[in-house]
């Protein structure tokens, strides 16, 4: 099957470079598949989804700062069982993102994976010999990755959702079902530009220990520094360069719809860019090897 998946690769020296993604795209989605590519997610989910719907007096929370027995949206971070009477609905929501802190270091270390060696990686050789360029094949290995984040997300936070909705006993309803995909909209976007981001230091920095280290520490300074200087109202703007500072003020719903708008926003520059970059700086390997 793999073969089969491999004969698909050998490609016209004629077609365009869009051509040739969505080729390698089709390929590299049936590899990943045979290969158990997607056993990462479904263990991440799995996980996380029962941790999700495991019941709490109080907590988990993972980073957060703010008045956490406020109403919704008065802190950022990652909350867990903290009910606002006045918000139920919104309450669950954020319960059910709680352990998004967990899909930070998974996403950067799996942005890491999927790009292994860049060029230098056998299967990006054998694509290379099949007429595919280097870009081509591994911006496709990272897009079937990518693709993935957004449906095994939904399936690790859906149940802790529907659980904390029963437990709090409230109605699940047409605008508790909205709020919940809004958010898991945006968390999703988030996530994916994170992992977007890791990919590219991959595939400048090729040792994969180097490469992991600077794909989290990052994201892991702002889960542990950005908290307390948003506390103290000093934060800096450049926080916000991370996802991590975005995903804490998602996932604990402290963001205003215009500011909504402009995660998606920036997670869709961050992942058109990443993604450019990959694929100039993977063609310019390959012509200079």
């Amino acid at each position: 099957m793999l073969d089969k998946a491999r004969r698909a690769l050998t490609l016209s020296p004629h077609l365009n470079p869009v051509a040739q993604i969505v080729r390698s795209f089709a390929s590299e989605l049936y590899i990943t598949k045979c290969r158990g590519g997607f056993l990462p997610y479904v263990g991440a989910a799995t996980l996380l989804a029962v941790a999700g719907m495991v019941p709490s007096e109080y907590g988990p929370l993972f980073m957060v700062a703010g008045d956490i027995n406020g109403p919704v949206g008065d802190s950022i971070g990652f909350i867990g069982n903290i009910l606002d009477p006045e918000h139920i609905a919104e309450s669950a929501v954020r319960s059910s993102f709680c352990y998004t802190v967990f899909w930070i270091p998974f996403v950067a270390i799996m942005g890491v994976c999927a790009v292994g060696e860049g060029i230098k990686g056998l299967q990006s050789q054998l694509s290379v010999a099949h007429g595919v360029s280097g870009g081509s094949s591994t911006l496709a290995r990272a897009l079937v990755n990518v693709i993935c984040i957004p449906p095994f997300y939904l399936l690790s936070c859906l149940p802790g959702f529907l659980a904390k909705m029963f437990l709090y006993d409230a109605p699940i309803s047409m605008n508790s079902i909205h709020l919940f995909l809004i958010y898991l909209i945006v968390n999703s976007f988030i996530l994916c530009a994170l992992f977007a981001m890791s990919s590219l230091v991959a595939i400048m920095l090729r040792p994969a220990v180097a490469s992991t280290l600077l794909s989290i520490l990052p994201h892991l300074g702002a889960l542990l520094s950005y908290p307390s200087n948003y506390a103290m109202g000093n934060a800096s703007p450049l926080w916000w360069t991370s996802p991590a500072t975005w995903l804490m003020h998602s996932c604990s719903l402290n963001l205003s719809q215009p500011a909504t708008l402009l995660a998606l926003i920036y997670s869709l520059a961050v992942l058109a860019i990443s993604f450019a970059l990959i694929y100039v700086v993977c063609c310019h390997q390959e012509a200079h090897r």
